[in-house]
């Protein structure tokens, strides 16, 4: 998995080139972005799962732009961001919607690929992480803290015996 700029969904691939099965592409202001530099050549299938956190009234709003039009939600969002949910129609809250489509898109692969590429953002990368781990995600809301999700990370996980493992990782170095 990668972190990628805007609103990453995923366009699953239909290549069976180097066995392959699932690449990303970051979206923004509804459009797909060119994303063939990371799996060109390859036909995709759009899916939802991976967006990043649905954020309601809040979309596209900074924290400083949200915290001013809702300062009551302010302190929820700093002590409890997996149970925090952004105010208006459509928030969802990382353990709860952002967690129902990580583990709905992990239970999707069939073993068949070799490879999964997917990318998409800070708050989905933390629940993929937690279901591809078995970790509670509150624990890896509290490592966040202390470092974050680099952007542009690549986070490498091989299926071991019905699970999942983290063999490797890179990150930018810029």
């Amino acid at each position: 998995m990668a972190s990628a700029s805007a609103s990453g969904c995923v366009r699953r691939s239909r290549s069976s080139s180097a066995g392959t099965r699932t690449c990303a592409a970051p979206r923004t202001g509804g459009r797909w972005t060119r994303w063939s530099w990371c799996c060109p050549g390859r036909d995709t299938d759009v899916t939802e799962l991976l967006c990043e956190q649905h954020y309601g009234d809040a979309t596209y709003m900074t924290k400083r732009q949200l915290f001013a039009l809702h300062p009551d939600t302010e302190r929820d969002r700093q002590t409890r961001k997996h149970l925090w949910r952004p105010p208006g129609e459509g928030g969802e809250s990382l353990s709860g919607g952002v967690m129902r489509r990580a583990v709905a898109f992990v239970e999707g692969l069939d073993g068949a690929a070799s490879a999964v590429v997917a990318m998409t953002h800070h708050t989905t990368i933390l629940a993929l992480r937690s279901v591809l781990e078995r970790r509670p995600v509150i624990e890896l809301v509290e490592e966040a803290r202390v470092r974050k999700t680099p952007n542009a990370g690549v986070l490498v996980y091989e299926r071991r015996g019905g699970g999942f493992r983290q063999v490797d990782t890179a990150e930018p170095d810029c």
